[in-house]
């Protein structure tokens, strides 16, 4: 089976971190995806990273923030006050990539410019990568 999710949006509220005890920590946020730039009704997904990737997140993003995400899309269950069995569909993000920018606090130092993000997740030479493709 496949399940993998790709998107790009914006943050519709500033990220919230959350630690344990365990030494791990998630991030949870919220996008709006629209479809076209007249689109008046986006789709709105819940996105949620761990470690590393929500400390970063945490660090860098707030609201209005434009995102790549690449993960995958899981299902949380839960039974409600009124014992209604309820559902949500989320995006465990696995790769995040930071479309723009602003700086989240003026205690971070901003990038020289949008690729010194997105150099951190491209280590692998495109041109190299393509030469063992036989078409």
């Amino acid at each position: 089976m496949l399940n993998k999710f790709l998107g790009i949006g914006n943050l519709t509220r500033d990220p919230e971190l959350k630690k344990f005890d365990s030494g791990k920590c998630v991030c949870a946020f919220s996008v709006a995806i629209n479809m076209n730039k007249d689109d008046k009704n986006p789709l709105y997904i819940d996105i949620q990273v761990w470690d590393k990737v929500a400390t970063n997140c945490n660090k860098f993003l707030k609201k209005g923030s434009k995102v790549f995400i690449e993960g995958r899309l899981s299902i949380n269950s839960w039974t409600s006050k009124n014992g209604e069995k309820r559902n949500k569909i989320f995006c465990k993000g696995d790769v995040i990539r930071f479309l723009n920018t602003e700086q989240k606090s003026q205690d971070t130092k901003p990038p020289k410019d949008e690729n010194e993000y997105l150099d951190s997740y491209n280590s692998v030479d495109e041109d190299e990568d393509l030469e063992g493709i036989p078409f």
